[in-house]
């Protein structure tokens, strides 16, 4: 043991500190998610659950701001909190909070909201809200999850289909074991399942 390398006396490996500090000093780096630049990590702007260079981030606020330039402040607050609250682009809020969240159509005089979908009509508002329906964009919807439920609900149903369809099965595999004879139930099981299946 040499007493003069401290590194040894903590039980560490020998490690040059100039070739470590020579690493941790090297600048990594990471694209940026717009335009695919190499930048410094250090150098990249989150925005919107996006990693972007500098560049990029002011001209999306520019753009952003050429947007809502024909929106009063309070709509451009409201569709900015949207926009946040859903983790969209400003364009995609727009886009969302002009348009009838279940059928698509151009909502003339939308009254924009942080949270809230826009709607053409009471019948659409409860298709979506109250029962569910698949809205407009589907599976491509980037803010609700009802395209998701129906798919579960779908998959339980089906599921559901398929235990209905074994039943006698697992009744008479409760019998058998309510009688105590495992022996039977083990051998019976494939003809008990072919027996039901045709």
């Amino acid at each position: 043991m040499n007493p003069n390398n401290e590194h040894n006396n903590f039980g560490l490996n020998d490690l040059d500190n100039e070739v470590f500090y020579e690493n941790l000093d090297q600048d990594e780096f990471a694209d940026c998610e717009s335009c695919n630049n190499s930048i410094k990590w250090d150098e990249l702007i989150c925005h919107k659950n996006n990693l972007i260079c500098h560049g990029c981030f002011y001209d999306r606020c520019a753009y952003d701001g050429l947007l809502l330039e024909k929106y009063t402040e309070e709509e451009q607050a409201q569709l900015t909190n949207y926009a946040e609250e859903y983790g969209i682009t400003i364009e995609q809020a727009i886009d969302y909070q002009t348009h009838c969240h279940c059928c698509g159509k151009t909502v003339e005089n939308p009254t924009f909201d942080e949270k809230e979908h826009q709607y053409c009509n009471k019948r659409c508002w409860e298709s979506c809200e109250d029962y569910w329906y698949p809205c407009d964009k589907g599976e491509d919807c980037r803010v609700c999850q009802i395209w998701e439920y129906n798919k579960r609900r779908d998959s339980l149903t089906e599921h559901d289909f398929e235990i209905a369809r074994c039943e006698p099965v697992l009744v008479a595999i409760d019998a058998f074991q309510e009688l105590r004879v495992y022996a039977q139930l083990y051998e019976c099981l494939g003809d008990l399942f072919e027996y039901f299946d045709e």
